[in-house]
């Protein structure tokens, strides 16, 4: 490749976002270029077969109507991906009591009634009114005032318990802090799931791996043996990246940033950058990193009713954060369960503690055992062994400063208040006509749907029309 090349659009990040979006412009025939620096956590299978994947998604949305679908469709990619649909929604673990959430009331209602004291009479009545709302919600993931629903759900969504019961299940599908779920995200988080939710065979290394295949076939270029160092201007316009390597400035027509956003649009000329743009930009801060720890056990010694996906809170009193709250997925293989357990570690330098990151792994093996009788007497493999020393979870996890954390590990936080703007992030459109933001931080409360329907907006409704 040479600095003279000029492209239609660079794709800066290697995200599921990036890959998707370049896959579709490339099989609409646009000359792409997707730079890829390869900073992500990347999963692992050990030697007894168990996986390690810190970043393993589940996947919402595979209908032919939805972003995930349609594209899918088009890209010819179906055959190549096996999708397997949850048991149920989600399943919350805590001290006291384990319970479902299903696709049908009537089971879900089974479960509340069963595992519920009669306090939590208002729990009860928020799932029985949001089930009754659940076409209204299917319909509505994207609408911001979600008029039917909201009005039907107001005067539950206005307990704290009930804020609570939602953050801690919707957060497991999220790239959004628990506690910054309000409301209106909460609503439309339940859309998704009411959607339908998947586990993906191979994780979102597997999507990439797909994505990158189409890539290369519609001779798209991905570069992986450089990264972004800033965005180059030309006049009043934006004209291309700058890479960290010696082919210097490559030329486009239009850019598209999933990975350090801020520090990227920063470097432009200061009369280039936008105040609504950068306003849009500081709603987004990083609110914590997830830390996974995959526990491999006999399937036997687990409990019947268990789901794919869980999550347990300790206490809905304390923050939901470290130890008190526990994502789990369930990924089965070779006649043994991994438990994938992820923590959410604050944004801080003392978090980048080896010390600290290991006690952190026992609590949360304590904490699963507490809920999971038998569990600790019959672990067949931890990955990293937080039993034996650190040296595992250096090898994992070689952080030494927080700039270093890789993106696919970060949680947001969205500043501005409890209103419904503010379930976007940073925004897919910019001030600037060809430069557009995709990835993680654009909606983090969708999670990989939020991803998936950033490069679908920007492939379908901005960048095609305006490359013919």
């Amino acid at each position: 490749m040479k600095s003279t090349d000029h492209f239609d659009v660079i794709l800066s990040g290697g995200g599921i976002s990036s890959y998707l979006c370049g896959a579709l412009l490339s099989k609409a025939g646009k000359k792409i270029l997707l730079i890829d620096d390869d900073q992500n956590a990347k999963p692992s299978v050990n030697e007894d077969s168990s996986l390690f994947d810190p970043d393993f998604p589940l996947f919402t949305g595979i209908s032919q109507t939805s972003a995930l679908g349609k594209s899918i469709e088009e890209l010819g990619i179906k055959d190549s991906l096996t999708f397997t649909p949850l048991e149920a929604i989600s399943q919350l673990l805590t001290p006291d009591y384990r319970l479902a959430f299903w696709s049908k009331y009537e089971d879900t209602e089974y479960d509340l009634k069963r595992e519920l004291k009669t306090e939590n009479s208002r729990v009860v009545e928020l799932f029985k009114a949001l089930y009754a709302s659940k076409e209204d919600l299917k319909l509505n993931i994207e609408d911001v005032s979600l008029p039917i629903a909201r009005g039907i759900l107001q005067t539950n969504l206005d307990s704290v318990e009930v804020q609570n019961w939602g953050s801690a299940l919707l957060g497991s599908l999220t790239y959004s802090a628990p506690t910054n779920l309000n409301s209106e995200q909460w609503l439309r988080g339940l859309a998704l799931l009411f959607n339908g939710t998947y586990l993906l065979k191979g994780g979102s290394e597997t999507f990439k791996n797909v994505l990158a295949k189409s890539i290369k076939e519609n001779a798209g270029i991905i570069k992986t043996s450089a990264g972004v160092e800033s965005l180059t201007s030309k006049g009043k316009e934006i004209s291309g990246v700058l890479l960290s390597s010696y082919e210097g400035v490559v030329f486009s027509d239009y850019v598209i940033l999933s990975d350090r956003i801020k520090s990227l649009y920063a470097t432009l000329p200061e009369n280039l950058i936008q105040p609504s743009t950068q306003r849009m930009l500081s709603k987004l801060d990083v609110h914590s990193w997830k830390f996974t720890i995959a526990v491999t056990v006999d399937p036997e010694v687990l409990p019947e009713g268990l789901t794919s996906s869980m999550v347990f809170v300790g206490s809905f009193e304390e923050p939901l954060i470290e130890e008190n709250y526990l994502r789990i997925l369930t990924i089965s293989n070779d006649n043994k369960t991994t438990l994938l357990v992820t923590a959410l570690v604050p944004f801080l330098p003392s978090t980048l503690n080896y010390s600290y990151l290991r006690k952190l792994g026992g609590k949360m093996l304590r904490q699963l055992s507490g809920v999971l009788p038998f569990l600790e007497d019959n672990i067949l493999n931890i990955h990293p062994d937080i039993r034996k020393s650190e040296r595992e979870i250096k090898a994992l996890y070689p952080f030494e400063s927080l700039e270093d954390v890789p993106p696919n590990l970060l949680q947001y936080y969205i500043r501005g208040g409890k209103n419904t703007q503010d379930f976007h992030g940073c925004g897919w459109s910019t001030s600037h006509p060809n430069l557009y933001f995709g990835g993680r931080s654009v909606w983090p409360c969708l999670g990989v749907y939020g991803e998936i329907l950033a490069a679908r907006k920007i492939y379908e409704d901005i960048v095609r029309p305006k490359l013919n």
